[in-house]
């Protein structure tokens, strides 16, 4: 398959934005101690890519990675500019907190929601948080006001089972119940059902809580 210039460059700067996550030229060291990472395979697929093109079916899954590369981009993953690539999140912990939690392979597809979610409503409302503290939900929205909100990100697998899921939604509920016990809270449990990033289905349920 050849390559248009366009998604060549666009498979570049992926590449440069997955490095730079890490602190971590061609990702040597996070492949050597978890090989299986979904940054690692996403990073050989889309070099492979580069270097030597593939066929169908198998294009399909890389031109998924440059799709969700796109949207990722267009909402947080900004091209490298610095040495802290997540000097864009304000809080210092949150910052701290999600680059720990990259390099967990289980971890790393949540956490690219959760800033993908905050990124989102920040550009939105420039008055959304991002916490990740434990216990609590992953943002607050106007926090300090009378319009406070806090809201919880889930990615919830696909095939997961209904039982999985309401478990999650649960989850999310008590976080966001333990922000606020004693006033009137916003009970906002996101459903995000997610591919690499890709955002392929958003639910939410609401209820409220009164002392």
């Amino acid at each position: 398959m050849l390559l248009s210039n366009t998604i060549r460059e666009e498979c570049y700067r992926q590449l440069a934005v997955l490095e730079s996550m890490f602190a971590d030229v061609g990702l040597a060291n996070l492949a050597e101690n978890s090989p299986h990472h979904p940054a690692v395979q996403q990073y050989h697929r889309l070099n492979d890519f580069v270097r030597s093109g593939v066929t169908y079916p198998d294009e399909v899954e890389v031109l998924r990675e440059i799709t969700s590369a796109l949207l990722d981009r267009s909402v947080w993953a900004v091209v490298p500019s610095g040495a802290d690539y997540w000097a864009f999140i304000p809080n210092v912990n949150a910052r701290k907190r999600v680059r720990e939690n990259i390099l967990d392979p289980d971890q790393f597809n949540d956490t690219v929601a959760e800033v993908f979610f905050w990124s989102w409503l920040h550009e939105q409302t420039q008055a959304a948080e991002l916490l990740e503290e434990t216990g609590l939900p992953d943002i607050v929205i106007a926090p300090g006001t009378h319009t406070e909100v806090w809201a919880e990100v889930k990615r919830v697998r696909l095939g997961k089972s209904p039982m999985r899921i309401a478990e999650v939604i649960g989850k999310a509920n008590r976080q966001i119940k333990n922000a606020q016990p004693r006033k009137q809270v916003l009970y906002s449990s996101v459903l995000n059902v997610l591919s690499s990033g890709l955002l392929s289905m958003m639910k939410s349920q609401t209820t409220f809580s009164r002392t």
